[in-house]
């Protein structure tokens, strides 16, 4: 259990550090471009470093939907319904264009309770307060934010 828990931790931390050299990288291509278009002149290039930028927010996006998807199921499976449906929920809401995370999600809501599986499901409110208090202290999640 300990071994589990360490491993967890470690992981944890590791996609936390993988996650802020992202960001450092997307904003670096964005800080790049905008050099290369007021600075420089050269729009051509500028482009490309928008274009980068704009692939590196889909990948942290991606990436967000997908830990979003996984802290879910850890609540599923630690039996706190009301927190995994608050978070399959949010799947379903800020990141409707990962339409495979989405299928997960409603699939899963689906079987914990079919009327949260619904196309507008009422969330209940200490399950959204608890997440989004999550999310505003993690700034990974406030960025991905639509």
């Amino acid at each position: 259990m300990k071994i589990r828990m360490g491993f967890a931790a470690l992981t944890i931390a590791a996609a936390t550090a993988m996650t802020c050299v992202g960001q450092d990288r997307m904003s670096d291509s964005f800080r790049k471009g905008v050099v290369e278009e007021k600075s420089s002149h050269n729009l051509n290039a500028a482009i490309q470093d928008y274009q980068t930028t704009l692939t590196q927010f889909d990948e942290a996006r991606q990436t967000a939907a997908t830990a979003l998807l996984r802290m879910a199921e850890c609540y599923r499976k630690l039996g706190k319904d009301d927190l995994a449906i608050a978070a399959y929920r949010r799947v379903l809401q800020k990141f409707a264009g990962q339409s495979k995370l989405v299928e997960q999600s409603r699939a899963v809501l689906t079987n914990i309770d079919p009327v949260a599986g619904a196309e507008t499901p009422v969330a209940k409110p200490q399950a959204e307060a608890q997440l989004a208090a999550f999310d505003a202290g993690v700034p990974q999640m406030a960025a991905v934010k639509k």
